[in-house]
């Protein structure tokens, strides 16, 4: 076995220390990959909420539009039945047709 006057040149600690540093490195890529994660989820789970609330919203403006489409049918229904029926004027009663003149 080689005699090393310098700790650090000695290739075991060299390795140790590089194989130190490599963990370190993995455990902090480890971490930064978990808080991913937990962003990914809670994007996700936003992106749930906003589709469904997007899609009540969606529900909500199809029922209105089928009000205001019956509400429209309505209307029409009772402008159409309370119109004064179109009268010819040869058919027009005149107030004083039935009157002798005296």
């Amino acid at each position: 076995m080689s005699n090393f006057s310098n700790v650090e040149q000695n290739p075991l600690v060299v390795a140790l220390q590089s194989f130190s540093t490599v963990t370190s490195s993995l455990q902090t890529l480890t971490n930064e990959i978990s808080s991913l994660k937990m962003t990914v989820q809670k994007a996700d789970t936003t992106i749930s909420t906003l589709t469904q609330k997007v899609t009540s919203i969606s529900v909500r403006c199809q029922e209105l539009e089928h009000q205001v489409q019956a509400m429209e049918l309505s209307r029409n229904t009772v402008t159409t039945n309370t119109e004064a029926p179109a009268v010819s004027p040869a058919s027009a009663p005149t107030p004083f047709k039935d009157m002798a003149i005296a």
